[in-house]
Formats: C-alpha cells, structure tokens, sequence
C-alpha cells in the first residue's frame, strides 16, 4: 500500500494503474481493482480497513506488540503504548533505529490516541 500512495503522491490521483499491478496480482493471488492509481490506493485501503475491524481491540494488540505485556518494544521505548508519552518516545526511538521509521508509527503509535481513542495502544479502526 506504501507504493501505492506514493505514486499517488508523486504522480496524482489520476495515474495510470501502478506499474507493479501485475506482479502483485501474481503474488498475492488477487488484483488490485481500479483503472487508475489511486482508485487502486482506495481499494487496498477498503481492504485493509475491512480487515483490520474484523479483529478485537485485544487481537489488534497483539498482532502490533506481541503477546507480553510489556511488550518488547514497550520495553525498548521505555514507555507503554496508549500513554501520553508513548508516541514521541517511539518516534525518536525509531529515527534513531532506522533511516526512516515513520512506517511503524500509524500502527504502534496511531494520532487518534491524542482524541482519547484506544487505551490498548491501537486505533479501533485502521491505521
């Protein structure tokens, strides 16, 4: 989905199809509908916000942060997901980790905790 709303990004919402429609399609056992990117992009995010609401706030959890509690990346970060202080700790924990870990923040630390959603430490509909 990354590639996806980049292209849309870089090319507009309009764009021909992305390039990888094909691979994926043979990869995945399933096309991604739409005549243009970003019908595409919508697509994907209609699946993944499908998916994502058939799981229970504690199944989510899990699926982000494993079973434990603390979990380990609770424990790398110093604080516990759903708290005040939880997004910006995972924030400069994964800049410093990674040459761009922005990609693990709308699942490990999503902005509708701010709006007092998801005291689990997950948002209650997809990221």
């Amino acid at each position: 989905m990354a590639a996806l709303a980049a292209r849309v990004r870089a090319a507009g919402p309009d764009a021909s199809p992305h390039p990888d429609s094909g691979a994926w399609t043979e990869r995945y056992g399933r096309a991604i509908p739409g005549s243009t990117c970003g019908e595409q992009f919508s697509a994907a995010r209609a699946w993944k916000a499908a998916a994502w609401a058939q799981l229970t706030p504690a199944h989510r959890r899990v699926l982000a942060f494993g079973a434990r509690t603390p979990s380990a990346i609770e424990k790398a970060v110093g604080g516990r997901a759903g708290t005040v202080q939880w997004r910006p700790r995972l924030t400069a924990m994964m800049a410093s980790a990674f040459a761009d870990g922005t990609w693990a923040l709308p699942w490990l630390a999503p902005r509708r905790l701010a709006a007092g959603l998801g005291s689990n430490g997950l948002p209650s509909a997809a990221p």
